[in-house]
């Protein structure tokens, strides 16, 4: 089984929304998504988010849904 070749940045998520001077929900609030969602997706236990929140949360964020993904390096 070949492994994913990219992985979802939670961790972005949270920093981009403290450097933004938010709470989660209020990054839920203007996302259209549920404060539970934001708590999962930030630390890590939603690994693989639908397109449709990732470009919520990149719009809220200001960034481009790509800064959102990281590829993983090859051995």
């Amino acid at each position: 089984m070949k492994a994913r070749e990219f992985k979802f940045n939670g961790l972005m998520v949270k920093m981009l929304r403290k450097q933004m001077g938010i709470g989660y929900r209020e990054l839920a609030k203007r996302s259209g998504l549920t404060e539970r969602q934001i708590l999962l997706i930030e630390s890590g236990r939603t690994r693989d988010p639908r397109l449709s929140t990732m470009c919520a949360l990149s719009q809220v964020l200001g960034i481009e849904v790509q800064q959102l993904i990281f590829k993983v390096p090859t051995p």
